[in-house]
């Protein structure tokens, strides 16, 4: 019967062949098997395409842009302990200052805000001032600060003085990446540099300092067979990404996010900025360490009146002197470069803000560069670096080492600096 059916359902073609037990098993596992691959088959994603590869990275960059952002916000001010000290200050506290004297360590064991403030009331003047002082800045990190200082202190900043300080483009290769040389790369800085890199390197050439060595790939390979000013360049772009991507700030964001201030920002709001270095030998000395580099700079200095001595004369007699070696790597080129200087004049005078540029008593001088100064930036401008003229900012008895005074030196420079802001204010 069963037969019958089946020649039945073939069209009459005659008997069909007996199905064997495993046959007919496979015949009705068939469908199980077919749902199954079918599901299988939806199971599989199908690769987007172009316009959803397109959304979803468009996707990940928004993300990673917005935590990017989040984390730089939330972080704490870069920079190492004394720069995001008196950063993370001066963000708070701007409003309570109407003067402030920007440079490098010269200024910072130099200008003392509370004897300039007595002076200028002396005058008849107000005056609440700020030592903004920073050890061994780059003139490219200064022209950070100083829109930092600007932006922070509008509507109470009445004066800023800033130390003139020489351009090196190339960033000295033993210090590359570290958070000093990476928390002022934001790409207004980084296209500054690049382009001057460029400007000072066409009229004047540019050699580099050596590296440090090290692991050599590929890559580096490459790199050091660019001309130098694509190194430099190219150098300050990584350090832009490095920022960028906030690398290495961990402990920035940790403390941003624990609501925790810089070690050194009580000290610093407390002396406004200002630390002679007598303070910081005798701080080491209490913690146990007596022998420590600023007792060993003292000793040295000391031992070497000598030498210091045939410095200032140089410095007395000598158009170009370039000093100061000790503090600096010798090796970086650097350029007498302006151009900052009368950017920070125009964006001073704009805001209404009295600007003034200083050449600390160092050990350098450019006699035809300070000679042009005040007519290129168009702002007034104090050279103190004559011992002819300054004899007393040169006495050893008020120098705690060659390039930075004692306390008493300090207040001798304050006072004399407020003398020189009250004849420019009171006018001819």
């Amino acid at each position: 019967m069963v037969a019958l059916l089946a020649a039945s359902e073939g069209g009459g073609r005659g008997l069909a062949e007996p199905h064997s037990a495993s046959s007919m098993v496979s015949t009705l596992a068939r469908p199980e098997e077919a749902r199954s691959g079918e599901r299988a088959a939806a199971r599989v994603p199908a690769w987007p395409g172009p316009t959803g590869v397109a959304l979803r990275l468009f996707v990940f960059g928004l993300s990673f842009g917005l935590a990017t952002f989040l984390l730089q916000r939330i972080a704490s001010p870069g920079g190492g302990s004394l720069i995001g000290a008196k950063q993370e200050h001066w963000a708070a506290a701007a409003k309570r200052y109407d003067t402030v004297f920007l440079g490098t360590s010269h200024v910072y064991r130099a200008f003392v805000p509370e004897a300039f403030d007595e002076a200028l009331a002396t005058a008849g003047l107000e005056s609440r001032a700020f030592n903004f002082g920073i050890q061994l800045p780059n003139q490219l990190e200064l022209a950070y600060l100083f829109g930092r200082v600007l932006e922070e202190g509008e509507g109470r900043l009445a004066r800023i003085f800033v130390q003139y300080h020489e351009l090196v483009p190339q960033l000295d290769p033993a210090q590359e990446f570290i958070p000093r040389n990476v928390y002022w790369h934001d790409w207004d800085e980084t296209a500054k540099a690049i382009e001057r890199t460029f400007a000072l390197s066409a009229s004047e050439g540019l050699t580099l300092a050596s590296g440090t060595g090290g692991e050599h790939s590929l890559v580096t390979l490459f790199v050091s067979s660019l001309p130098a000013t694509w190194r430099v360049a190219l150098s300050h772009i990584q350090h832009f990404v490095v920022r960028a991507l906030v690398i290495g700030r961990g402990k920035d964001v940790a403390r941003g996010l624990l609501g925790r201030t810089h070690g050194l920002t009580p000290q610093m709001a407390a002396r406004r900025g200002y630390v002679p270095l007598e303070d910081d030998e005798a701080m080491l000395a209490r913690d146990g360490n007596p022998n420590n580099t600023y007792t060993r700079r003292r000793e040295d200095f000391l031992a070497r009146h000598a030498d210091y001595r045939a410095g200032v004369e140089r410095l007395a007699t000598e158009a170009r002197v370039v000093g100061d070696e000790e503090w600096r790597n010798a090796e970086l080129a650097s350029f007498g470069d302006l151009s900052a200087y009368a950017e920070m004049a125009s964006l001073a005078r704009a805001a209404g803000i009295e600007f003034v540029l200083v050449v600390m008593p160092a050990n350098s001088c450019d006699r035809a560069l300070e000679a042009r100064m005040a007519e290129e930036i168009g702002a007034p401008v104090l050279i103190y670096n004559d011992p002819r003229r300054y004899p007393r900012f040169y006495d050893p008895v008020l120098r705690f080492d060659s390039g930075h005074f004692t306390r008493e030196g300090a207040l001798e420079f304050t006072r004399a600096l407020a003398a020189d802001i009250v004849r420019l204010e009171e006018g001819p």
